[in-house]
């Protein structure tokens, strides 16, 4: 949906012009908490300004700036505190479900596909199939969008907000950012989570 994608550029264009605040992953009140002992992402506010450049840049420096989320993120919740267990799949599996939305439909399958690369990423190598949605990671974070009203997030993102009976699937480049996705779905209370750790590298080669 053309409206979604324009909130997703506006979004991330304002992301990427100021610095980026680190939160914790927690769903308990509608504003995530801010961390006050963080310090600055400044590597993934570099990589988010990146998305202006070329894109063979962009997913090289990307890369770099996704291992530093990761750190931070969990680092920042590493006592698990409200995490439930997130099912790990392969290409393989991740076929499978794909599948069974092809066959089924979304109501029909339960299932939830989520790409959590940026717009400018997907748009380079295309997308692992039509039926996954995009949702940039740093848009999870500061927006908290699994807290969102279900009329609210599908006016954002052009797709119904996931309902806690259907299993939602994280995918990204390198199972890195789908796992930060999971992990704060998780604490917003959804049990049927899966992370596609090969991500758009396994995927499309």
């Amino acid at each position: 949906m053309r409206t979604g994608f324009a909130f997703r550029t506006a979004m991330g264009a304002s992301l990427a012009t100021r610095t980026t605040t680190a939160f914790f992953p927690t769903c308990h009140s509608s504003k995530p908490q801010l961390l006050n002992g963080m310090s600055k992402f400044q590597h993934s506010t570099r990589s988010l300004s990146n998305y202006n450049n070329n894109n063979r840049n962009i997913l090289r420096n990307n890369n770099d700036s996704s291992d530093i989320l990761t750190r931070r993120f969990l680092s920042s919740s590493a006592d698990n505190d409200g995490i439930g267990q997130i099912r790990q799949v392969g290409k393989m599996e991740l076929q499978e479900i794909l599948s069974d939305i092809e066959s089924d439909g979304r109501e029909g399958s339960e299932f939830v596909v989520i790409d959590v690369r940026g717009d400018e990423e997907v748009a380079f190598t295309g997308k692992l199939s039509k039926h996954v949605h995009t949702i940039p990671l740093p848009l999870i974070a500061q927006m908290g969008v699994f807290n969102m009203e279900s009329d609210d997030f599908e006016d954002a993102f052009g797709f119904a907000k996931p309902t806690p009976d259907e299993t939602i699937v994280f995918t990204c480049k390198a199972g890195i950012r789908s796992m930060h996705a999971s992990q704060f779905a998780s604490r917003c209370g959804y049990t049927k989570i899966i992370n596609y750790a090969g991500g758009s590298d396994e995927w499309f080669n």
